[in-house]
């Protein structure tokens, strides 16, 4: 499997070996990454299987197939969307 990195996400990559299995599953035992975290990559667009967009998580692939998945960068924890610490933001109350 290989790894490029770039500052806003990492793309691991490969070539799919072995018995035709579910490709999520397929994927999840390449790449390390979970099952259920190549199902929501998918979805997001972020799995190409010989270039092309990947669609399924049922799909069954032959082997040799290309695969690269695109992973965002993490969020470090406690960060919201505005990169203030969820504390920070003031409390609001009611009268």
């Amino acid at each position: 499997m290989g790894q490029n990195e770039t500052s806003a996400e990492r793309i691991l990559e490969g070539v799919l070996t072995g018995e035709s299995a579910r490709l999520d599953k397929a994927l999840a035992e390449a790449s390390g990454l979970s099952r259920e975290r190549v199902k929501a990559l998918l979805g997001e667009g972020r799995v190409l299987l010989d270039g092309r967009p990947a669609a399924q998580a049922s799909a069954k692939l032959p082997e040799g197939t290309r695969w690269a998945i695109h992973v965002p960068q993490a969020v470090p924890p406690g960060r919201c969307g505005s990169g203030h610490p969820p504390w920070s933001s003031p409390m609001r109350t009611s009268t």
